[in-house]
């Protein structure tokens, strides 16, 4: 089970069971589209975001030892276009992060890139966020595809359940990034400190990765032994590439997520691993990481 990005486009994974009970009510081919959704909202409208199998299916296959099929330069370009879909102003739009996230779909289990923006005047009341998937081709998913299959519609946002009231990634003064995650039932927090981050750091999506993904991996990796994991039978779900501060062309940091053996919804086996663009790790279970 993935990590809850309260503040930050919720992803759901539907249940197999209400896809078909779907396509039973509805008669609609719900094979078409991975069953990953992105929810979000612009200026109080609620959105969704889908991508269809075949296109994961078609893309071609990667691991982090190999360049990324296309660059996220171009990446955040095909979503800016699609994004003027919705929001004409795409252009005072920011990329929050980008996402290059491995597809659990047994049909499609390949990789694609979410790239996440937020809009102006975006806040905690006005959640003026857009996630557009891009598979490494460059082709992109829908939006407000099949909408009757998710609940609501695009004026009254479904209410998916969201967890403990907690944000997960909350920040702090201390800490860039918060992130909460159980292995077999017991709680741990990762975080970045914001001292980590240097001017070294600075880059933007034009620029080559100044850590290799596969580094990042490697870097990762270590630290998850750390909690007395074989790190050897952990996958990684995702890596996000985000920032933290006031403009995007500073404090940069990778975001490792791992999917553990026997992972289910009863036993949590995720764990989230911060690494900088200078490669160092962040900290596990540190203390205090909640500034009033």
């Amino acid at each position: 089970m993935n990590l809850i990005r309260i503040k930050k486009p919720l992803y759901i994974l539907i249940p197999a069971a209400l896809l078909v009970s779907a396509t039973l009510a509805q008669g609609a081919d719900t094979n078409q589209f991975l069953p990953v959704v992105a929810h979000f909202q612009i200026s109080g409208v609620h959105h969704t975001e889908r991508i269809e199998q075949s296109f994961i299916q078609s893309s071609p296959q990667w691991d982090p030892t190999k360049p990324l099929p296309i660059s996220l330069a171009e990446a955040e370009r095909v979503a800016r276009h699609e994004l003027h879909k919705l929001a004409p102003d795409e252009k005072s739009w920011q990329v929050d992060y980008f996402r290059i996230k491995r597809s659990v779909a047994k049909a499609a289990p390949n990789w694609y890139f979410h790239v996440v923006f937020h809009g102006p005047y975006y806040s905690e009341t006005n959640l003026n966020n857009a996630t557009v998937f891009v598979d490494f081709v460059g082709r992109t998913g829908v939006f407000d595809a099949r909408q009757e299959m998710m609940g609501g519609n695009r004026s009254e946002p479904a209410k998916p359940n969201l967890g403990p009231a907690r944000d997960p990634y909350e920040k702090t003064i201390k800490h860039a990034d918060v992130a909460h995650f159980q292995i077999d039932g017991v709680h741990h927090t990762a975080t970045i400190d914001n001292r980590l981050f240097s001017p070294s750091t600075q880059w933007d999506p034009t620029k080559p990765l100044p850590v290799s993904l596969a580094e990042v991996e490697r870097v990762a990796r270590h630290e998850l032994h750390k909690l007395g994991q074989n790190e050897r039978f952990w996958h990684v779900g995702f890596f996000s590439i985000g920032w933290a501060g006031a403009t995007p062309n500073h404090n940069w940091y990778f975001h490792v997520h791992f999917m553990g053996p026997n992972n289910s919804e009863t036993n949590f086996n995720t764990a989230a691993v911060f690494v900088d663009f200078n490669g160092k790790p962040g900290v596990f279970d540190a203390p205090n990481e909640y500034t009033e």
